[in-house]
């Protein structure tokens, strides 16, 4: 029998947790967020076992509502294991998601994507600006980037949930052409070709959106790609895999439009502009 449905200590409890999610092969960087999460529930020994007391730690989160409610998916994602390994009643079964405000995410116009396209950049820049824009990629499986992971269609990352394919034009593959070094996709002349790193990647994004008028980042060009992909026609589903969620609430926000997408389609739909427009 597993000691911990006898005693549940807290402690092991999250540490057995964390493991377990490590050989989901979750990245080093969500198992940091995890740990940091669920750090709360380690300050006694006996795991919380009543809504009321996920509430009481709940209501100690400093941040804005965001951060709120991915502490509450944490303990949630938490309780629902340790109940099924460890027997531990779910606590968090009944509490209720922590109220947020409905934001669509930031992301840049079809105005701004080619003011951005059009900057006078080398030409390794804007192959990094083309495949975030192209692929939603994260920082991260961006900046990791091989040649080994560069296929005909497809490239190959590591994302926060594992490895996944992710499809890829044939105008970003031929901007990588003669890219790099013998491995490393993107590369710093000024170093000896050493590879750049994640923060020089991130720093010449924000420049170039900074040069358009624009405060933002990598994750600014994937909310973009999203959004567009879906206003394009592209499902959700696809979408999904695209990205790499878990969860297809995740995606679901890109498929909620702004009013730019609403002005747009009024002027496809509407019969008063499809007259003007000599459409029947």
């Amino acid at each position: 029998m597993n000691p911990l449905r006898r005693t549940p200590n807290s402690r092991k409890a999250v540490a057995a947790f964390l493991q377990s999610r490590m050989a989901r092969g979750l990245s080093a960087r969500t198992l940091e967020w995890y740990a940091y999460a669920l750090s709360p529930l380690t300050t006694t020994n006996r795991l919380p076992r009543k809504p009321a007391e996920l509430e009481a730690l709940l209501a100690q989160v400093q941040g804005s509502p965001s951060t709120r409610h991915a502490f509450w998916r944490a303990l949630t994602i938490f309780y629902r294991w340790a109940h099924s390994r460890l027997g531990v009643p779910d606590a968090a079964a009944d509490l209720p998601p922590p109220k947020q405000p409905h934001r669509l995410p930031p992301s840049l116009s079809h105005h701004q994507v080619d003011q951005l396209l059009a900057l006078r950049t080398p030409r390794r820049n804007r192959a990094i600006l083309t495949l975030f824009l192209d692929t939603g990629l994260r920082l991260g499986e961006l900046a990791s980037l091989t040649w080994p992971h560069i296929g005909t269609e497809t490239i190959t990352v590591d994302g926060k949930t594992g490895q996944r394919q992710v499809p890829v034009s044939p105008e970003t593959l031929r901007l990588l052409i003669g890219l790099g070094g013998p491995e490393a996709v993107w590369t710093c002349p000024a170093r000896a070709g050493h590879p750049l790193t994640r923060n020089s990647i991130q720093r010449m994004t924000r420049r170039a959106l900074r040069r358009i008028g624009v405060r933002g980042g990598p994750h600014l060009l994937r909310h973009t790609f999203a959004r567009l992909y879906v206003t394009a026609g592209g499902d959700v589903f696809s979408l999904q895999r695209i990205l790499g969620h878990t969860e297809i609430t995740m995606t679901r926000r890109y498929a909620d439009l702004d009013m730019r997408d609403i002005a747009a389609q009024h002027q496809q739909f509407s019969p008063i502009a499809r007259r003007a427009a000599g459409v029947e």
